[in-house]
């Protein structure tokens, strides 16, 4: 139970606030059912850190709290770290920035790749790659059709994890792989809607 997000001004526009009550959600679609490759960017700007973790987007079912029934979920740490995992049928796998990549009361830009078809995963913070696995398991990841997006709300049940407090603008989630060069070059324009993605 929540109620809906609040909208203000945000880095490019309108930002959704979210407070811990206040929680956001897309609706089950198949456009978002990207388990193989996917781009997840958001400006994100943080209030507060009310727990060990704080979800940004997640895609999955929570259902465990070891991360093997997510397909894709991006996290901040409170030690301003950003996290992000997917799983397939053996497992979660993860990569992680070091500390303080996110400061609280500044606007950041945060993206994520997952490409089981390369076998990576990579972390880009204000246009800068910040971290990179490259041993990503080449699998069908976990299936979470049928599931909604979750937009820094946290649906797992584990005492660590918070929903996110802060202001969330211009998520994008892309059925592709964009090099960390392309999250520079369009993290600072809005889209114009027409963008192949």
């Amino acid at each position: 139970v929540g109620v809906d997000p609040s909208f203000v001004a945000g880095q490019l526009g309108g930002a959704v606030q979210l407070d811990g009550l206040r929680n956001a959600s897309i609706a089950p679609n198949p456009a978002l059912d990207l388990s193989q490759q996917v781009t997840l960017e958001a400006w994100v700007n943080v209030d507060a850190f009310d727990d060990t973790w704080q979800p940004l987007l997640y895609k999955g079912s929570p259902a465990t709290i070891n991360g093997s029934t997510r397909t894709w979920a991006l996290w901040l740490n409170a030690n301003g770290s950003v996290y992000f995992g997917g799983a397939d049928a053996s497992g979660e796998q993860t990569a992680q920035t070091a500390a303080g990549v996110i400061v609280p009361g500044q606007w950041h830009h945060v993206a994520a790749v997952m490409d089981r078809v390369a076998g990576t995963l990579r972390i880009v913070v204000d246009g800068v790659e910040q971290a990179l696995r490259t041993n990503l398991r080449k699998t069908v990841g976990f299936d979470s059709s049928g599931l909604p997006l979750h937009i820094g709300t946290n649906v797992e049940p584990d005492a660590s994890q918070a929903s996110f407090h802060g202001r969330i603008d211009d998520i994008r989630i892309w059925n592709t792989v964009l090099s960390t060069e392309d999250i520079a070059a369009g993290k600072d324009a809005p889209l114009v809607g027409n963008e192949a993605g």
